[in-house]
């Protein structure tokens, strides 16, 4: 089969870094290609780095093909960046860069079916045309699988952040909210305790700890609150008539006291805890080791 490469579609696709594609190298040498290609009327529209490969290595031939039909070249550019967007792992900026990419192309796909629905219903008075879909913020956030928040603060990093700013987020060295905290300039005053706080230690006009403290006190209430139950008292008396519904109020007694315990450790760390991405995988990792030994309590019964 004869594949032809359309810079157009090539160009919808992220770039490689030499270390990925020498990995992608040494995996098609050991295992060969073993996923099919994507083509639409033999255009190749996934798998460019591979097919690259497979040519360097002269096994192009054995590749095999998995053909997609669609009604124009603005589709086949759509189901291209909505296999990008469909991947694992990637990061925030790559993600706001596809999404950006496909919204027009998806205003373009909307306008032609609109169209098409007023010509074929061209007799019918009721038939009222679609408003223009707008390049706005929550369509691409939407497409993006963010908020709208996140994505004006990753916008802003974008269009204003250096290029170590830049390359922080895209590799998960700190995250959009701390980096676009980092740009913001002078001082601001917080509208819940008053104080002055650097603008960089600030949420919109709140400042961290009071954030924070709020965040922990809704976690709470959606939880219901936290009811520690400090009149469980088993006395010698009373060991005989102890149920499994008494272990069970002892437990969850224990149980929601750690939780306020270990809230109250993060909410006061909060500021630092989770200025790198490094420091809240090792949080994370803490409680994990707590919950691995809450479950190897089951081997005791």
């Amino acid at each position: 089969m004869e594949i032809k490469i359309n810079p157009a579609f090539k160009e919808l696709i992220r770039p490689l870094t030499e270390e990925e594609y020498q990995l992608l190298e040494q995996k098609i040498r050991t295992e060969g290609v073993r996923d099919k290609l994507t083509v639409w009327n033999g255009t190749l529209l996934d798998g460019h780095n591979r097919y690259e490969i497979a040519k360097k290595l002269g096994i192009e031939n054995a590749l095999e093909y998995s053909e997609m039909e669609f009604a124009d070249e603005n589709e086949a550019k759509i189901w291209i960046l909505q296999n990008q967007l469909g991947r694992r792992n990637l990061d925030i900026i790559t993600k706001i860069q596809l999404a950006e990419m496909m919204d027009p192309l998806l205003a373009e796909k909307a306008k032609k079916n609109s169209l098409a629905n007023l010509k074929q219903n061209a007799g019918n008075t009721e038939v009222t045309k679609s408003s223009p879909r707008g390049k706005t913020r929550s369509q691409i956030a939407k497409l993006a699988d963010i908020s709208e928040d996140k994505y004006r603060k990753a916008k802003a990093i974008m269009e204003e952040g250096t290029p170590e700013q830049i390359f922080s987020v895209r590799s998960g060295e700190k995250t959009v909210n701390t980096v676009y905290r980092e740009m913001q300039p002078g001082t601001k005053t917080c509208r819940v305790c008053g104080e002055e706080k650097p603008a960089s230690r600030c949420h919109d006009n709140t400042c961290l700890d009071c954030y924070n403290k709020k965040r922990t006190a809704q976690k709470r209430e959606q939880r219901g609150g936290v009811r520690v139950r400090q009149d469980i008292v088993i006395s010698e008396s009373t060991k005989a008539q102890y149920s499994i519904e008494n272990f069970q109020l002892e437990f969850k007694a224990n149980a929601d006291t750690y939780v306020e315990l270990a809230e109250s450790i993060v909410t006061a760390h909060y500021s630092w805890l989770w200025e790198k991405t490094e420091n809240k995988k090792i949080a994370i990792a803490a409680l994990d080791d707590v919950i691995a030994a809450l479950a190897n309590l089951k081997g005791v019964l």
